[in-house]
């Protein structure tokens, strides 16, 4: 089932050894999808309908959007090509609340970043939770989990139990475009964002049962102070898409990290059943389906 197919030694020098077209296209079709391919056209175009200005449900990131300061769990996909990437986005936050450091190319931001972490350890807290498809797996139900088990049950009491330990209480759930595990079992880009807002819904409302259940505990002991103090969780959900590469080592991967506004996507939803509504947001549907 894993098959590798090593490159020819000895073949031309600017096709890295291969020597012929065919063998380039046969190491292309076993070649992790995310090198090779960029997003389909029909996933692009939804891309772009939600970065639309008046759509706005993939919206530019900001400092005040996470207290970093507080720390952060971060629930992910495990894909190895986008881990770093990921985290470098999140950790950026913290790196760059001054304006001029904004300015700063974005290559030179990682590499002192780096420096950081590795030197002098100014870095937020974060305690990362990966598996493959991330947040996804939380969804009931989902496709990406095996029939019969209780996947989303077990990784629920995980995050649950990663709040109690750590003393945490912010979610950032890093989503990501193209995700190979969801494109293996064929969700689409608006499948994809409405998993994200069943999984974040599902984590609040754990949550909150346990702090309800938390807060029973101590009255029934008569500190009510305690009661009263559990704090609230915030979950925030943030998607990182991947527009490829242009040929050449001199090009640098175009990869952009996206703040995901789940009220808006519920906007986007009313103004597809009553565009009268919205119809600035229908006007756009409507342009993207005619297209």
């Amino acid at each position: 089932m894993f098959r590798t197919l090593q490159p020819k030694i000895g073949g031309d020098v600017k096709t890295g050894g291969i020597a012929s077209h065919s063998a380039r296209a046969r190491l292309a079709k076993y070649a992790p999808p995310q090198f090779c391919v960029r997003l389909p056209e029909e996933d692009y175009r939804a891309i772009r309908f939600y970065r639309h200005p008046d759509v706005r449900v993939l919206d530019d990131v900001t400092h005040d959007q996470i207290e970093l300061e507080k720390g952060v769990i971060v629930i992910m996909c495990s894909d190895g090509d986008r881990f770093l990437g990921g985290l470098l986005s999140i950790a950026g936050l913290f790196a760059t609340k001054h304006r001029w450091t904004t300015r700063i190319a974005s290559w030179m931001k990682r590499t002192s970043l780096l420096f950081i972490w590795a030197f002098l350890y100014i870095y937020p807290r974060m305690h990362v939770m990966s598996w493959h498809a991330g947040a996804h797996r939380l969804v009931k139900g989902s496709r990406t989990n095996l029939p019969g088990r209780a996947t989303d049950k077990d990784l629920l009491a995980e995050i649950m139990a990663a709040i109690e330990l750590k003393q945490i209480y912010q979610i950032v759930i890093l989503d990501h475009c193209k995700c190979g595990k969801l494109a293996k079992h064929g969700f689409t880009i608006d499948e994809q964002f409405h998993n994200l807002v069943a999984a974040r819904d599902r984590i609040l409302a754990e949550y909150e049962k346990v702090r309800a259940s938390e807060a029973s505990r101590h009255a029934t002991n008569g500190d009510m102070d305690a009661a009263v103090s559990i704090p609230k969780l915030k979950v925030v959900c943030m998607c990182q898409v991947d527009y490829g590469k242009r040929p050449g080592w001199w090009w640098r991967r175009r990869l952009r990290t996206y703040h995901f506004r789940t009220k808006m996507l519920a906007t986007v939803d009313a103004a597809k059943v009553d565009g009268s509504r919205h119809p600035k947001i229908a006007n756009v549907i409507a342009q993207y389906l005619a297209a």
